[in-house]
């Protein structure tokens, strides 16, 4: 996807929070650019993902439940969260009513070595359909910028024997680094 004039806020990767909400969450209080669902009727599971200017959500929906992940340099309402720069190198897991929630991410240098793990996200998005599963990508006015400022959200189709829902993302903030997020939503849901 080309740069669009899409509503871009030139944010600090410094600023990047994570936020998670069990139960309603408050979607008009977010600048929503896309979304995309699907819906494992096996499982009775959907899953929302939305890119909220440079940032995202994801939304698992499983009977009546709800559980949400913000990463967003933006503050949210329902606002329970962390500091995303806290959580770099490591992996994060919280159980919560339904399954058990993970994410493990990534930063590195503008430039650098990034590139790899980019390039596979990128050809994810900008190849044929991602049949079962969701790809986003949400590329900024450059600017004065050094690169494309982006935003990827990648969902796998799951295997039908996999509890697992696997969601991968990448934030960009050039000059500054790219954060790679890997989130795991592990369901127990009979």
């Amino acid at each position: 996807m080309q740069p669009t004039d899409a509503r871009f806020v030139d944010q600090s990767l410094e600023a990047l929070r994570l936020t998670l909400v069990e139960g309603n969450l408050d979607f008009g209080q977010f600048d929503v650019l896309q979304e995309d669902g699907l819906t494992l009727r096996n499982r009775g599971v959907a899953i929302q993902a939305r890119i909220i200017g440079a940032s995202h959500v994801i939304s698992v929906l499983y009977g009546d439940r709800q559980f949400h992940e913000i990463v967003a340099c933006v503050g949210v309402r329902e606002d329970k969260g962390v500091h995303l720069s806290d959580l770099t190198g490591q992996k994060t897991a919280r159980q919560f009513d339904g399954g058990c929630y993970s994410i493990a991410t990534k930063t590195v240098s503008w430039g650098t070595e990034e590139s790899a793990q980019l390039q596979a996200l990128l050809g994810t998005v900008q190849s044929s359909p991602l049949v079962g599963g969701i790809a986003l990508n949400q590329a900024f006015p450059v600017g004065n910028l050094p690169g494309i400022p982006r935003t990827i959200v990648v969902v796998p189709p799951p295997s039908s024997d996999d509890a697992t829902i696997k969601i991968y993302t990448e934030h960009s903030y050039p000059g500054e680094g790219i954060v790679f997020t890997h989130t795991e939503f592990d369901m127990e849901v009979s």
